[in-house]
């Protein structure tokens, strides 16, 4: 075995089509050196370029090329070449690759670190079960292949687990394995897809196992060896697998339930995030998404060379879930806030989190809202709503309108009557809010209208009039007038609830419906109620909306004016931006930041308790007025307070200024950090999985079977993921949803 350790080893590279990435292959695996020696089979490529690249190689004796006269394909010309030294070792390498570093030497290492290894995959992008970030998933090259192996190396060095298959696209295999199990099956797999497997599963039969190597990670860009044929060689290839290994697929399905390679992956992005020089921000927040996370995204999206952004968000169950703010990217940490509490402040410690910034305290438990003082850094808060004058957040009362903000005691008689009454009295309630906003250090309030009552409640904390970056805003399709049409129609947009004036929206319909007026009212999102405004004509529900399409779907419906009859003065509105990025005309409630943001645009501002008539004149001479005047809005911004500020805050210029270099965190505990929460499964995956098998034995009938056959392999993945919650955690829908 010691002799084994140490002989050269064949790394057999089957060549075919495109020299670009040919080139990248050869190359990184010359340049990374090791003992070995380099095999290229020439698989009758078709383009010259190839064929004279690999004969320079060859010349300058750094590649043994073995030329075929005729197109064999990958199982034959790996057969060739393995019979090429037949005491060797050998890595079975896809031509769409690229290594770095040692990774022979790893590779090896992970080989002999047991007896009976037969092969050793490792860690990739594309890689099926040996995938990262997402398993199953095909996910990009990442930014740098070499700081992402390095990371592996280091956080998971000798690291391995027992896996049912190798994955074909970089395969150690001991030589002692393939005498015994003998080569791949040319006869029944043809051109190549699912000969690996074949293989694997032969040499399980005699004792053998594999393993993957958790310090290697290697590029794979997939898809290039076959192209279009993928999904057929695949389908092909299950149907023999499944006809002579009937285990097969359950026994994969059980290593992707279990993952065990888990704490691997989190302990290799830990040490990314760990190693990745920029200085750690944690966000923390509901879970409700809505405006507050498409803030988060934006300023995390505004940062993201500067800094790393890590979010703490409730999870059901009593759990908190810590997770990676950044795309692509997949690590999340699940701790229960009553016996976990202290190991997510040890991990949040040996991150060297340099702020906290709060973003939403509801539905958290209490100790989150000392999270700064525990880890002794600053805090910055972000004022998304009401929260801290009420716990009803918006400034509504029972039933569902502008409440007025009455004194004390008139608060403490909504609160109650609120379904979910508090203990706290309402005086008692800012008082702990009053002490919290003082500590933090910056407290930013989007408008001028929320920085004004806040101070009335808050005159010791430093609030900032800090209005919202939207780094998304884009003008696609800007906004023309429809002179020539008789039918008017109106936009409203999001995801309309009774505080947002879905049942003004419902009774100015109906009036306009009863006096004949020429509107239709386009609700863009969900609207309250919204199956019985669906039976009237002149609404049309167009139904919810990804943000990344709002422009195309307002351009679609074409509308004169957007109207917000909004009945609790926002602190924002994102929806309002996306009009305003539209250049509609606006018809909005005076309440909150609508006159502020439509000073000086086209728009009609109407008191928030306005009659349906009322809205329905505003709305016509809105739509009818061609030459739509700007609205000054000088009275609004004459009420202001002085804002102790000559301009509004600048998050691009002026965020991350104060964070400071970032500090090294402290890397030798966070394997043993991932290792204890890694493992805390959230919660509802369990009924995922069960999900999951029920779906696997249907599957295995002979009807359900052949129907599967027919999907494309691409959906049943993607299924497959969804089913497991395997999938990326995207950024929320925060629009329409």
């Amino acid at each position: 075995m010691e002799g084994q350790r140490e002989a050269r080893i064949d790394v057999i590279v089957p060549v075919y089509r495109d020299l670009a990435l040919t080139r990248a292959c050869l190359d990184s695996v010359i340049a990374s050196g090791g003992n070995c020696e380099l095999v290229v089979v020439d698989d009758a490529t078709p383009e010259p370029a190839i064929a004279a690249f690999l004969d320079d190689l060859a010349a300058q004796g750094l590649i043994t090329l073995l030329r075929n006269a005729g197109n064999q394909g990958f199982v034959r010309s790996v057969n060739r070449a393995m019979a090429l030294h037949p005491t060797r070792d050998a890595i079975l390498l896809n031509a769409d690759t690229q290594v770095h570093g040692d990774w022979i030497a790893r590779l090896r290492r992970a080989a002999y670190s047991q007896d009976r290894v037969a092969t050793v995959t490792p860690f990739s992008n594309n890689a099926e079960i040996a995938s990262h970030p997402h398993p199953c998933q095909s996910n990009p090259m990442p930014a740098s292949l070499a700081s992402m192996d390095e990371a592996f190396a280091t956080a998971n060095a000798g690291k391995s687990v027992a896996m049912p298959t190798a994955i074909g696209f970089c395969m150690y295999i001991r030589r002692e394995a393939w005498q015994q199990a003998g080569p791949f099956d040319e006869a029944a797999f043809g051109r190549g897809y699912g000969e690996e497997n074949d293989f694997c599963l032969r040499a399980t039969a005699l004792g053998w196992q594999h393993l993957l190597a958790c310090d290697v990670f290697v590029y794979h860009r997939g898809g290039a060896s076959f192209g279009q044929e993928t999904s057929i060689r695949r389908q092909a290839a299950m149907a023999i697998l499944r006809k002579r290994y009937p285990h097969y697929e359950p026994m994969v399905q059980r290593f992707i339930r279990k993952d065990p390679a888990a704490p691997c992956r989190v302990a290799a992005d830990l040490a990314r995030l760990a190693n990745s020089g920029r200085p750690k921000v944690l966000f923390v927040s509901h879970d409700r998404g809505g405006g507050t996370w498409r803030h988060m995204h934006d300023l995390a999206e505004l940062c993201l060379e500067e800094l790393d952004i890590l979010t703490l968000r409730p999870a059901p169950g009593g759990f908190l879930a810590l997770a990676w703010l950044r795309p692509g990217e997949r690590l999340e940490l699940h701790y229960n806030h009553r016996t976990q509490w202290e190991g997510l402040i040890a991990i949040l410690q040996q991150l060297s989190v340099q702020r906290v910034h709060v973003h939403h305290l509801v539905d958290l438990p209490e100790q989150v809202a000392g999270l700064a003082q525990t880890l002794g850094v600053p805090m910055d808060i972000t004022i998304h709503d009401y929260y801290a004058i009420c716990p009803r957040i918006t400034l509504t009362g029972t039933k569902d309108r502008y409440c007025g903000e009455p004194d004390e005691a008139g608060c403490n008689r909504c609160l109650k009557q609120w379904p979910r009454p508090t203990r706290l009295s309402i005086e008692t309630w800012r008082k702990s809010h009053q002490t919290l906003l003082a500590r933090a250090e910056r407290v930013f309030v989007p408008s001028a209208d929320a920085l004004m009552r806040l101070r009335r409640h808050f005159p010791r904390a430093n609030l900032i009039l800090a209005p919202h970056p939207e780094p998304r805003l884009h003008k696609e399709g800007a906004f023309g007038r429809h002179t020539d049409d008789f039918i008017r129609r109106i936009l409203v947009l999001g995801a309309l609830s009774r505080i947002k004036g879905a049942e003004v929206i419902i009774g100015a319909a109906r009036l306009a419906a009863c006096q004949g007026l020429p509107l239709e009212f386009h609700v863009l999102g969900t609207l309250y109620r919204g199956a019985a405004a669906g039976a009237m004509k002149n609404i049309v529900l167009h139904g919810a909306y990804d943000e990344a399409e709002v422009a195309r779907r307002i351009a679609a419906i074409n509308p004169h004016v957007a109207w917000f009859p909004a009945l609790w003065p926002e602190t924002w509105s994102y929806t309002l931006s996306a009009c305003l990025d539209q250049s509609l005309p606006i018809a909005s409630s005076e309440l909150g930041a609508f006159p502020e943001r439509l000073a000086g645009k086209k728009a009609r501002i109407r008191p928030w308790n306005s009659s349906a008539q009322d809205w329905l004149d505003c709305l016509l001479e809105l739509a009818n007025d061609t030459q739509a005047s700007a609205n000054e809005g000088g009275a609004v911004a004459a009420a202001l307070p002085p804002l102790g500020a000559a301009m509004p805050f600048c998050y691009a210029a002026a965020y991350a200024r104060p964070i400071g270099p970032a500090r090294p965190g402290n890397r030798a505990a966070l394997w043993t950090a991932c290792v204890a929460h890694v493992g805390v499964k959230p919660p509802g995956l369990a009924l995922r999985q069960l999900a999951f098998r029920v779906l696997i034995r249907l599957r295995s009938t002979p009807i359900l079977s052949a129907v599967a056959g027919r999907v494309p392999s691409h959906w049943q993945t993607m299924i497959k993921c969804w089913v497991l919650g395997l999938a990326a955690a995207a950024p929320r829908n925060h629009r329409g949803s």
